[in-house]
């Protein structure tokens, strides 16, 4: 089985890309959405965010209070502190996963990640895909998607990493510049690669 690590900036079209692999027969894990569920369901994780963010982190329904948390992280610098108790729970749940996806017989394992390339490359991938694209195309994406202006969309993407900090990373780049049926064309004819063992 070949582990993919798939990354972009936001508005990029990565999400695109993962869903038609997973049509394609590849097992998808979004880390991003993963790392939310578990915010609220791993109970070592909750009561650390608890101890260190404040009680306030949750609500009474121990649903995760996502605009105060996302306001301590951002505005108060504390987004390290974060990643710091999320990431290795999401690690083991992707360890987890990897091994499920093996007893099934996947052979393909998509893991999708905004910070995959965070802290350099993940030593629980095989191959690195960074899906770009110009940035005028991504902020009109983004803005139609998330009903954001143009300078909200702008704000977002300064604050990631840049796509040629992501490219230095890459095994292989998808430019998603083109239409829809292009670029899923291309993404088709990646997977077929990566399937028969074709890496970086």
């Amino acid at each position: 089985m070949v582990k993919v690590g798939v990354t972009g900036g936001i508005g990029s079209g990565k999400t695109l890309l993962c869903r038609k692999w997973a049509e394609l027969g590849a097992e998808w894990m979004n880390a991003d959405e993963v790392a939310k569920s578990l915010m609220e369901t791993d109970a070592e994780l909750v009561s650390e965010i608890k101890k260190r963010f404040g009680d306030k982190s949750y609500g009474k329904d121990g649903r995760l209070n996502r605009t105060y948390l996302s306001r301590e992280a951002f505005q108060n610098q504390r987004i390290e502190e974060l990643n710091e108790l999320v990431h290795p729970v999401v690690y083991r749940e992707t360890r987890r996963r990897i091994e499920e996806a093996e007893k099934k017989g996947i052979q393909v394992f998509i893991k999708e990640a905004a910070l995959l390339l965070k802290y350099g490359r993940p030593d629980n991938v095989d191959v690195i895909v960074v899906v770009t694209a110009p940035e005028h195309l991504r902020i009109k994406r983004v803005a139609e998607r998330d009903g954001l202006t143009a300078e909200e969309v702008k704000s977002r993407i300064s604050r990631q990493q840049t796509q040629e900090e992501m490219m230095e990373y890459a095994d292989y780049i998808l430019e998603n510049d083109q239409h829809t049926e292009a670029f899923l064309h291309k993404a088709e004819k990646l997977f077929k690669t990566l399937k028969s063992g074709g890496h970086g």
